[in-house]
């Protein structure tokens, strides 16, 4: 391991939560607070709920919800996808281009799909029996796109390298660290 959470083989080192303190706050919800053992509880639970589709589009508007998703996305080795507007015409688009994708939310969706699982639903697992996990830093983690505003969006795949390397450079810029929650 080269310090940067970057296995010398290419692989990114799990766990996501890193260092992963169970019962350190992740989130304020409305049921109080989240710790990340709950948070990674419940990614798991719904990590084994999720279709065996390669991408999934989330349009959770809470932020634990979103993040429950995509760490159950990552937890299953798929791709993650954020659409600028959660509209029918904006899913028949994404549809066209990957065939094969699925929803997740927190909320009713304001069109209809067959393929869409609610986050919210879903009840935590025992913590101290999920095994760690390993994504290989070519993974495409997200696929996020432009604006679209002169013509159709574009894509910009991030890899899991980019962003295990990234959020090694942000966190100390904007202070997480020095955070007590």
């Amino acid at each position: 391991m080269d310090g940067t959470g970057l296995r010398l083989d290419g692989n990114a080192l799990w766990p996501l939560l890193h260092p992963f303190s169970r019962d350190r706050t992740a989130f304020w919800n409305l049921d109080g607070a989240l710790s990340r053992g709950a948070l990674h509880g419940l990614a798991n639970t719904l990590a084994g709920q999720l279709p065996d589709r390669p991408i999934a589009v989330i349009y959770c508007e809470r932020r634990d919800c979103f993040t429950v998703a995509l760490l159950a996305v990552w937890m299953r080795g798929q791709t993650a996808t954020f659409p600028a507007d959660p509209t029918a015409h904006e899913f028949q688009l994404l549809s066209t281009d990957y065939p094969n994708l699925y929803c997740l939310t927190d909320s009713a969706l304001p069109f209809e799909t067959s393929a869409v699982v609610t986050v919210s639903a879903v009840a935590a697992a025992d913590v101290d029996n999920i095994p760690p996990k390993v994504l290989a830093a070519t993974h495409p983690a997200i696929k996020v796109f432009t604006s679209g505003s002169t013509g159709k969006p574009s894509v910009n795949d991030k890899t899991w390298g980019m962003l295990v390397a990234g959020s090694k450079v942000a966190r100390p810029m904007v202070g997480l660290s020095d955070l007590p929650h």
